[in-house]
């Protein structure tokens, strides 16, 4: 799984990923992260050490950082590794000189992440979107041109054939509009409302996103009773990293159906062929005996390919039905996969079995598992 970073400078990025890693790697939500290399497990600790002691994070280099993580949920030996990499905030602002330069090379990852991640500063939010403030907060956190670069990447992954990844909208700082001890506090509704406005671009219909106020640190009052300090203070960090991976389970359970489907097809072709040569008389059969022993057994193949793709795409559909289901209440398995566009992603409804020479072939009880989802899924047009 990859997730891309989007965000200008000073909008909390780095701290957000910080704070992520410490949030996960002691688990929430039934979720655990740990990093895939020790050695930079080490380093997150040692900045996350630097950034408890109130030294700040350095600004992202030049070249992208990416961070291998490993993600684990309790209750399965499943484990989604994850591809985050954070580009500098002025990355997206350059213009593409040469392939290899980091604009360049974000673009290009746009159009094969699964999922986006934009940064915005909440020190935006502190007041109202008046129509005066809406221009210089579009130039400020570069609205404009992150809705530039994801409607491009979401029209060119339309156009392949490829779903929308998950966006996720992460307000930063939100310490400094929720209320708390020398924060402006805000209505979460109506900064929701805000940011809406800002970039109505990532809020078109086919597009899952969500808008996540987390913080780090905040502010606290010392034993004196007078002097505020700032601590690190875990809100909410975790979320939109369990959000993103549930939406790629879900596009994972989307492409487990189309090969599920592709292997009942293949099976009902193999099927009609193997008709057609028990229609022949008996003694072209005869001659034709190995010919029909092979397309059986391969009939039998692709029915045992089409079963367990089927228990996948189950098993998917549930692990991802309970890791959105928090951000979703209520949402039932139904919702869940109109939600995803699969339209259920099941298999051909009149699939019948002519495979099996006796009633008790332990395959016809596959069978009527794939029989009782019915429906089929076609591959997208290019």
């Amino acid at each position: 799984m990859t997730a891309t970073m989007l965000g200008v400078s000073k909008a909390g990025k780095t701290t957000y990923i910080l704070g992520a890693y410490a949030a996960l790697v002691n688990g929430v939500h039934g979720c655990h992260l740990h990093t895939a290399d020790p050695d930079v497990g080490m380093d997150l600790l040692r900045q996350l050490n630097d950034l408890r002691a109130g030294k700040p994070t350095p600004p992202t280099p030049d070249e992208p950082v990416r961070y291998d993580f490993v993600l684990t949920r309790n209750g399965t030996a499943e484990r989604t590794a994850m591809d985050l990499t954070d580009f500098r905030g002025g990355a997206a602002f350059d213009t593409a000189n040469g392939k290899e330069s980091d604009t360049a090379r974000l673009h290009r990852r746009l159009l094969d992440t699964d999922a986006i991640f934009i940064v915005l500063d909440s020190e935006h939010f502190q007041e109202p979107l008046t129509g005066i403030r809406l221009h210089e907060v579009r130039a400020a956190t570069g609205a404009d041109r992150f809705a530039d670069m994801v409607s491009k990447a979401l029209a060119d992954r339309e156009v392949a054939g490829r779903p929308a990844p998950p966006i996720a909208v992460v307000l930063t700082k939100s310490d400094l509009i929720d209320g708390r001890p020398g924060s402006t506090p805000r209505d979460r509704g109506q900064v929701a409302a805000e940011v809406r406005r800002l970039m109505p671009a990532l809020f078109r219909p086919g597009v899952h996103t969500m808008i996540f106020p987390v913080s780090v640190t905040g502010l606290v009052t010392m034993p004196d009773g007078d002097s505020p300090a700032m601590i690190v203070d875990l809100l909410d960090v975790a979320d939109p990293v369990v959000f993103a991976v549930g939406w790629f389970l879900g596009a994972c359970q989307a492409e487990v159906g189309i090969e599920r489907d592709d292997a009942v097809r293949a099976q009902l072709e193999v099927e009609a062929a193997l008709a057609d040569l028990m229609r022949k008389n008996p003694i072209v059969r005869w001659f034709q005996r190995h010919a029909i022993d092979n397309t059986r057994t391969l009939a039998g193949t692709w029915l045992d390919t089409a079963a367990a793709l089927n228990d996948r795409w189950h098993e998917l559909g549930t692990q991802c039905l309970e890791v959105l289901s928090r951000f979703y209440p209520g949402m039932g398995e139904a919702a869940a996969n109109d939600a995803m566009g699969a339209r259920r992603l099941r298999p051909d409804r009149h699939l019948r079995h002519l495979v099996a020479g006796g009633a008790d072939d332990p395959r016809r009880d596959r069978l009527a598992r794939l029989r009782s989802t019915g429906g089929s899924q076609r591959r997208p047009r290019a």
